[in-house]
Formats: structure tokens, sequence, C-alpha cells
């Protein structure tokens, strides 16, 4: 594996994680609703 190779799967895990992280507040929310008394109007 190249270093370019490496890169792109590190950037590829930390997407994941921060993208696991900014969902993790309303990843089982049921309603709409619950999610928008948690969080605001537009959700």
């Amino acid at each position: 594996m190249n270093k370019k190779d490496v890169e792109f799967y590190e950037g590829c895990l930390l997407g994941g994680a921060i993208g696991d992280a900014i969902g993790a507040p309303i990843e089982f929310v049921q309603s709409i609703a619950s999610i928008k008394s948690k969080c605001g109007k537009n959700g």
C-alpha cells in the first residue's frame, strides 16, 4: 500500500467516526416531533 492509499483509508475512518458522533444524539429517537423538541424547530 502506498501513502495515498493509507491517507484515503484514514480519511474514511475519520469521516465515519465524525458522522457517528454527530448523529449519536438522535440515533434512537423514534419520531420527528421528538427530534424537533430536542434539537429545535428545524431539527
